[in-house]
């Protein structure tokens, strides 16, 4: 992902957790997604969006945890307390 646009893009989904959910509410569909990065003022080509697919898909679901924001490796910080 060497596009600055990808990274903007990447960089603004780390940022803003519940839009990752929404993206993958939309699954693997390119065209879906090329949409739905144009609505956001991303300017992505297909070829970014199937990149981008491409390496969400090798990610477990403690990848996208991170990602999301929620892991304290890829914050920095403490993990919050879990559990009631």
């Amino acid at each position: 992902m060497s596009n600055v646009e990808l990274q903007r893009f990447v960089t603004h989904l780390r940022e803003h957790p519940g839009l990752l959910e929404e993206l993958k509410s939309l699954g693997h569909d390119a065209e879906a997604v090329l949409r739905w990065t144009k609505e956001r003022s991303f300017l992505l080509t297909r070829e970014q969006i199937a990149e981008f697919l491409a390496r969400e898909r090798e990610l477990a679901d403690d990848d996208l945890e991170q990602v999301a924001g929620g892991d304290a490796a890829w914050t920095g910080g403490t993990p919050p307390p879990t559990g009631g």
